[in-house]
């Protein structure tokens, strides 16, 4: 079963987000900031991380570049989620690989189908 590490400070967001992922047969993880972020992935290896672009101590920016630094032997999938215009918030991102945009409020099935394709890539 894929672990999944959810990033995000909004714990109702986190809770239904998890929810879904739980529903879909992933086990889940949440923190609150960028910060959390690292101290559990140094506990557990995750398969994919869902994160906020704008939360403390860094955001989703920061909490990309820890985990790319964490996991330098693999490309783990990292899913950004953002209130901004996807756009905008991919233009951060340019030439990440294995990393995708979602635009707030989620659409969770296209975010769950994404989260599959990434896992299925190698």
């Amino acid at each position: 079963m894929p672990l999944i590490l959810i990033a995000d400070d909004d714990e109702a967001y986190c809770a239904i987000l998890a929810d879904c992922l739980q529903t879909e047969g992933y086990e889940v993880e949440a923190v609150s900031d960028a910060g959390q972020l690292e101290s559990r992935m140094a506990t557990r290896g995750f398969h994919a991380a869902i994160l906020d672009m704008q939360m403390p101590l860094g955001g989703g920016v920061v909490a990309a570049k820890h985990i790319r630094a964490r996991y330098a032997n693999i490309v783990i999938p990292i899913i950004v989620c953002s209130g901004m215009p996807a756009d905008m918030t991919r233009a951060w991102f340019e030439g990440v690989p294995k990393l995708s945009v979602f635009q707030k409020p989620l659409d969770f099935r296209k975010l769950l189908d994404e989260l599959a394709r990434l896992l299925s890539q190698p």
